[in-house]
């Protein structure tokens, strides 16, 4: 009977400190996808090109964000920048308790035949198939947070 009650502890002992080292092992890692990442490690995720974020023992926890452009770069909160006519701001704003970044269309040009950006209501000349109009006009808007334009020949 003393065996048997030694034998159970002993069991016991090894299978709670096997258990109590596998969990020891699990809380000094980070787990994202088929990825694991050390305690106190940095990294960078593919869904979030520009967030960093750090392994704080099982958990990662984001510690800078940025917004991206349509090129994939990141660029910083307040920072300005043109992308095919359309100009941007790096934009950060909190929703359901948590910051949102995002690039929000400050202005927005036409493109005429040589596709330099013009401004809305002058003149310029515009291609339409084969053809360059030499006198058109364009109206641009934000539908749903998308842009429109509409040229006039």
């Amino acid at each position: 009977m003393k065996l048997l009650a030694f034998l159970s502890v002993f069991i016991f002992n090894t299978v709670s400190s096997q258990y109590q080292g596998f969990q020891d092992r699990r809380e000094r890692y980070c787990t994202y996808g088929d990825n694991m990442y050390r305690h106190g490690q940095v990294v960078t995720l593919p869904r979030s090109p520009c967030a960093t974020f750090r392994c704080d023992y099982n958990t990662l926890r984001l510690i800078t964000q940025e917004c991206v452009d349509r090129k994939g770069q990141c660029k910083r909160v307040g920072e300005r920048w043109t992308e095919s006519c359309v100009s941007y701001i790096c934009q950060t704003k909190k929703r359901n308790n948590r910051q949102e970044y995002q690039a929000v269309i400050s202005n927005m040009l036409c493109t005429d035949s040589n596709e330099q950006c013009r401004q809305p209501g002058t003149r310029f000349p515009f291609r339409i198939g084969s053809r360059v109009y030499r006198s058109c006009t364009c109206r641009t808007w934000l539908d749903n947070l998308t842009q429109k334009i509409k040229y006039f020949c």
